[in-house]
């Protein structure tokens, strides 16, 4: 069971360094979580991507295409409560996160303790967040370097 961040998620529609980890990781019966955040972040970078030319208007709907039938199909979305950002507050005082990355810290930690997920792996792509998530005790991989 794996645990994305909008970072390592955004591979499976993109073709970019770590994309073909992300998808192998993700085929099969694999169960990936994310945090309902991801929504508005993968949209923004496709978007991003779009306006700077790194995707034309049918690429673009096909991964929104895709990303939509993972969203509603396969992927398991842990909501914004107070159960899952219950470590948020503690994460940013000891951390220098921004909200968006300590949300998902925050996400995977619940599911570790809470979800009684120990063995949950965190995937994200950036580096300083996966110190953080390794530091707090998370099974960490940077698709990038998988």
């Amino acid at each position: 069971m794996l645990y994305l961040d909008s970072s390592a998620l955004v591979k499976k529609y993109l073709t970019e360094p770590g994309s073909h980890a992300v998808a192998a990781r993700l085929t099969g019966s694999e169960v990936a979580f994310t945090s309902a955040l991801s929504y508005a972040e993968i949209h923004a970078v496709l978007a991003r991507k779009l306006r700077e030319g790194g995707l034309d208007e049918s690429d673009l709907r096909d991964a929104k295409d895709r990303f939509h039938s993972d969203w509603v199909h396969s992927l398991r979305i842990l909501e914004l409560d107070t159960r899952t950002l219950g470590a948020l507050q503690d994460l940013v005082l000891r951390y220098p996160l921004k909200g968006a990355d300590a949300v998902h810290v925050s996400s995977a930690l619940w599911l570790r303790d809470y979800g009684r997920l120990p063995g949950i792996a965190f995937w994200a792509a950036d580096k300083s967040l996966l110190r953080v998530a390794s530091d707090c005790g998370l099974s960490i991989t940077n698709p990038e370097t998988a």
